[in-house]
């Protein structure tokens, strides 16, 4: 309780300070980025801890936001243990497995659980998504059965970063990743287009890079997830 109250009040600091926005998901473009460079080519590498991992060269092409406040991968590994880097990976693929890459059939099954996930209250060790408008945000989660369950939709979701993805900036830290996404069905692959704002054909995966912010020093607290641009092989 002592944990959620101290939690609780640095979230209404970061508001004053113009640092705890609520958590939104936006969507991407007609926007596509694609390179033959290798990782080791790319534009943005030197800034970060690179060493190896099977990550798309794309991800460091697209450039980092770099405020006053900007703080490189290279810094931040230096700040951070390995393990707490792997902190905000887990809460990232646990909440953008279950938003993008889920079933009808488990979310028909466990509808609550499912939207106590989306509403960012998962479980004690889960992810926390912080948000100011509870309502608005649960008719989100609704709206999302509703396109699972009514168009049986059936998502999966693979969903690559690595350590040295990880930067700060903007009193937050963010996680960039490439997640590839794969519908079955023609109605599905529309109703989940027009609800989650990212174009995809029946059993043709698709591969976006997707930014997720979290609160610093709190890999459980999700701030923001932002659909980057379509990644083309």
């Amino acid at each position: 309780m002592k944990q959620k109250l101290m939690l609780s009040m640095l979230i209404i600091i970061l508001s004053i300070c113009g640092c705890g926005n609520s958590q939104e998901t936006k969507t991407v473009g007609n926007n596509v980025i694609s390179t033959n460079k290798t990782v080791e080519q790319t534009s943005y590498v030197a800034e970060t801890n690179y060493s190896g991992a099977d990550v798309p060269a794309e991800l460091y092409e697209i450039p980092f936001q770099k405020t006053d406040d900007y703080i490189r991968n290279l810094d931040l590994s230096k700040q951070l243990s390995s393990n707490e880097m792997r902190e905000y990976i887990i809460s990232a693929t646990d909440y953008l497995k279950t938003i993008y890459g889920n079933s009808y059939i488990s979310i028909a099954a466990d509808q609550d659980s499912f939207l106590n996930a989306v509403n960012g209250r998962s479980n004690e060790d889960g992810y926390v998504a912080e948000m100011n408008d509870q309502e608005n945000i649960s008719d989100y989660g609704s709206e999302l059965i509703q396109m699972y369950v009514d168009n049986k939709v059936d998502a999966s979701v693979e969903y690559k970063t690595d350590k040295s993805l990880l930067y700060g900036d903007l009193c937050r830290y963010y996680l960039r990743g490439a997640m590839t996404i794969e519908v079955n069905g023609e109605n599905a692959c529309n109703a989940y287009s027009d609800m989650l704002g990212i174009t995809i054909s029946d059993k043709e995966p698709v591969t976006v890079a997707v930014e997720v912010s979290f609160m610093r020093n709190y890999p459980d607290v999700i701030l923001s997830c932002e659909i980057l641009k379509y990644i083309k092989d």
